[in-house]
C-alpha cells in the first residue's frame, strides 16, 4: 500500500469512530438509520418478520411475534435493522415502544399514545416525519374526491405549499381538505384528529399539532387558530384512549404497521429472592400495555394489518411472561415457539464487525489493506474465545479503533485540526480557558526571542483560584535591549461594570506586581461604557503602553486548540514535546497576533512576519494581521 493511501485511511480512522456509542443502542440511535446492514446474525428473525407481513397481505389483522435473545445478542440492533429494511421499501409504517416507560397502570393509554406520537414524529422513507407522510396521504385522498385530475400530493409538495403562507390561507386549505376527507370517510369517529394531522404539514404549526395529537394541552388561542377543540370534563386517560383508537384506525387504513416492543428484560433471580419476585409484579404494567394494544388492533376494521413484534431475553419469556399471561400470551406470540437469536460466536462477531467496517470504508471511497483493518482475525477470535457478546465486541472495537501505522506528526496534525474545528464551532470560550491557552503559549516561548524581546518567565494564576483574590491572570517577564519588561494580563468577559473596574484596578497596581505594562483582553463587542469607572483605569493602562486588546475568536482559537490537544495527548498517543514542536513548526504561538501584541517592542520598526520552521508564515493556522490598535 502506498503512503498516500495509508495516510487517507489513517485520517478517516482518526476523524470518525463508527463503533462509539453503538454497543448499547438508545431509541435515538435506532431512528437515525445509520447502522450498517449485517443480515448474518438476524437472517432467520428477519425472514420471520417478512413472513408475518406476507400474512397481513393475505388478510390477517394482527400477527404477533416474539424474538428471544440473551443479553448482548443484538435485540435492539435487530429492531433497528427491521426499521431500516422497512424504510427502504416505504410500504410499511414503523412504531417503536420502549416498555420501560410503563410504570403506572393508571396511565397506560397516555404512555402508549405518547410513544406512538413520538415514533410518528421520526422520519419516514420520504425523509419527512411519518405524521407528514400520513397527512399527505389523507390530503391526496380528499383532493382526489374533489377533483379527479389531482395528482398525488407528496409531503415535500404540501410542506412547500404551506411554508411561509399567511395563517388564514393555510387554515382555509386545511378546512377545505378536511371537509373533502370527511365527505369521503363519514365513518371517522373524531374529525379533529384528521384536522390536527393535516396541520403537521404546516411547518409553523406542526409542533403544536403534534403536541395536541400526543394528548397534551394547548393554549386556548392556539386551539382557536388551528380549529381544534379544548377537551374539558374528560380525564387524560380517557382522552388518550379516544385519540389512540382514531390514530391507529387512520394508520391501519394507510399502510401495514409494525409495532416493536423493546427492553422487556427481567432480572435473573433465585426462587427465594424476594426483591426479584417483587420486580416480577411490576412487569404486569408493561405486559398489560402490550396486551391492551394488541386487543385494540384486533378490534379495528382497517384495510391493512399489524405485526406486533416483541424482543426479550429467554428468562423473561419463560419465567415471567408465560406464567403471568397464560392463554393471553397469544397477544404477544401466535407462533408455537418464539425464535431465538444466535449467540455471538466467532462467526457472528466477525460478520458484524466486517459489515460495519465495509460500510465505513465504502462511504469514504477507501480500500483498506484487509476487510477487518485496523483489526485482524486473531483479535476477533480471541474476543469470541473469551465469551464476548456483540455488546462487548462493539465496545472493544470502539476502544481500539485506531490506525495500525501512523506518523506521529500526522497524528498531531489531525488532533490539532479536529480541535480547531471544535473550538471554532463552540460558544464555550471562558476566561479560564483563554488564560490557560495564553499561558501554554508563553511557556513554550520561555528562553526564546521574538522581535527583539527575550521571554524569561511566565507566572499564571492557578486554575480554580478565586478571582476575588488580588492576582493577575498572567505575568510575563521579558527583556528588551537590556531593559526588563514585565507585562500583566487580565482576561475579563464580565458584563458588570463594578466587576470589570475591580479587575482593571488590580491590573493597574504596577507597584504591587512590579509591572511595566498591563493589558486587558476582552472582546470589543463587550463594551465598556464611558460612564463606567473602569474607563479611568483603562486610560491609566494606556499611558504605560498597554491598554485593551480585542479578544477575537480568530486570534485565540489556535491557542485554545493547542491547549485542548495538550490536555488530550494521552488519548492521541502524543508527547508534549511532539505537540509543542508541531506548534513551533507552524508558527501557532510566534505568529499569533495576541502573543505578538502583548510582547510588542517599545520601538517596533519592522516586525517580522509569522515564522514557521522555514521562516515563512503558515496561513492555514495563523491568524496574524498587522498589530491591532489599542483603544485610546
Amino acid at each position: 500500500m502506498d503512503r498516500s493511501t495509508l495516510s487517507a485511511l489513517n485520517r478517516a480512522i482518526e476523524r470518525h469512530n463508527p463503533f462509539i456509542g453503538l454497543a448499547a443502542l438508545e431509541e435515538a440511535d435506532l431512528w437515525r438509520g445509520h447502522l450498517p446492514d449485517c443480515p448474518s446474525p438476524h437472517r432467520k428473525a428477519m425472514t420471520l418478520v417478512q413472513s408475518a407481513l406476507n400474512e397481513l397481505e393475505g388478510g390477517k389483522r394482527v400477527c404477533s411475534l416474539v424474538i428471544l435473545g440473551e443479553m448482548g445478542t443484538g435485540k435492539t440492533h435487530f429492531l433497528a435493522q427491521v426499521r431500516q429494511k422497512l424504510q427502504l421499501t416505504g410500504q410499511v409504517a414503523f412504531i417503536y415502544i420502549d416498555v420501560q416507560q410503563f410504570q403506572d397502570s393508571t396511565t397506560i393509554r397516555q404512555v402508549l399514545l405518547n410513544a406512538i406520537a413520538y415514533s410518528l414524529s421520526r422520519k419516514g422513507p420520504s425523509g419527512f416525519m411519518q405524521w407528514q407522510e400520513l397527512a399527505s396521504a389523507l390530503a391526496t385522498q380528499a383532493l382526489e374526491s374533489l377533483d379527479t385530475q389531482v395528482k398525488e400530493l407528496t409531503p415535500e409538495m404540501a410542506i412547500r405549499r404551506l411554508r411561509g403562507q399567511p395563517q388564514d390561507r393555510n387554515r382555509h386549505w386545511v378546512d377545505r381538505v378536511a371537509e373533502g376527507f370527511f365527505k369521503l370517510r363519514p365513518d371517522i369517529g373524531d374529525p379533529d384528529v384528521v384536522r390536527a394531522i393535516l396541520w403537521t404539514l404546516a411547518p409553523a404549526q406542526a409542533p403544536f399539532a403534534r403536541k395536541w395529537l400526543g394528548g397534551r394541552s394547548l393554549a386556548a388561542w392556539k386551539l382557536d387558530e388551528l380549529g381544534l377543540p379544548q377537551r374539558q370534563g374528560e380525564s387524560r386517560e380517557s382522552r388518550a384512549a379516544e385519540l389512540l383508537e382514531e390514530i391507529l384506525h387512520l394508520l391501519g387504513d394507510w399502510k401495514p404497521l409494525v409495532v416493536a416492543f423493546d427492553r422487556l428484560d427481567g432480572e435473573e433471580f433465585e426462587e427465594t429472592d424476594e426483591d426479584a419476585l417483587e420486580e416480577e409484579w411490576d412487569m404486569r404494567v408493561p405486559l398489560g400495555a402490550m396486551v391492551r394494544l394488541s386487543q385494540s388492533l384486533r378490534a379495528l376494521r382497517c384495510h391493512h394489518g399489524t405485526v406486533v413484534l416483541s424482543v426479550m431475553d429467554p428468562e423473561t419469556w419463560e419465567r415471567i411472561v408465560q406464567p403471568m399471561l397464560g392463554r393471553m400470551t397469544r397477544h404477544l406470540s401466535d407462533r408455537a415457539d418464539p425464535l431465538e437469536l444466535p449467540e455471538a460466536d466467532e462467526t457472528v462477531v466477525r460478520a458484524v464487525i466486517r459489515a460495519w467496517l465495509r460500510q465505513f470504508y465504502r462511504d469514504r471511497q477507501l480500500v483498506p489493506p484487509s476487510p477487518l483493518y485496523p483489526f485482524d482475525d486473531s483479535q476477533l477470535k480471541a474476543l469470541a474465545r473469551e465469551g464476548s457478546d456483540l455488546h462487548d465486541a462493539i465496545e472493544w472495537c470502539a476502544e481500539n479503533f485506531r490506525p495500525v501505522e501512523n506518523d506521529p506528526l500526522e497524528r498531531v496534525t489531525q488532533a490539532f485540526e479536529r480541535s480547531l474545528t471544535q473550538v471554532q464551532g463552540s460558544e464555550q470560550m471562558t476566561e479560564t480557558l483563554v488564560m490557560e491557552a495564553l499561558g501554554v503559549g508563553f511557556e513554550s516561548l520561555v528562553g526564546t526571542t521574538l522581535d527583539g524581546v527575550e521571554i524569561r518567565s511566565v507566572e499564571q494564576r492557578p486554575s480554580g483560584t478565586s478571582q476575588r483574590r488580588k492576582s493577575l491572570d498572567l505575568k510575563i517577564v521579558a527583556s528588551e535591549r537590556g531593559q526588563e519588561l514585565r507585562v500583566g494580563v487580565m482576561v475579563v468577559f464580565d458584563e458588570r461594570g463594578q466587576r470589570v473596574g475591580n479587575r482593571l484596578r488590580t491590573l493597574c497596581d504596577f507597584e504591587e506586581f512590579g509591572l511595566t505594562r498591563g493589558f486587558l483582553l476582552r472582546p470589543f463587542s463587550c463594551e465598556i461604557p464611558p460612564t463606567w469607572k473602569a474607563r479611568d483605569w483603562l486610560e491609566r493602562l494606556e499611558t504605560t503602553g498597554g491598554g485593551w486588546l480585542d479578544l477575537s475568536v480568530e486570534a485565540i482559537a489556535p491557542l485554545l486548540a493547542l491547549l485542548q490537544v495538550l490536555k488530550q495527548r494521552q488519548e492521541w498517543g502524543l508527547s508534549k514535546s511532539r505537540i509543542l514542536g508541531f506548534a513551533g513548526s507552524k508558527g501557532l504561538v510566534t505568529g499569533n497576533p495576541l502573543i505578538r501584541e502583548l510582547l510588542r517592542p517599545s520601538n517596533p520598526e519592522a516586525i517580522a512576519p509569522n515564522p514557521k520552521a522555514d521562516g515563512t508564515p503558515d496561513s492555514r493556522y495563523s491568524s496574524h494581521q498587522p498589530s491591532s490598535d489599542i483603544e485610546r
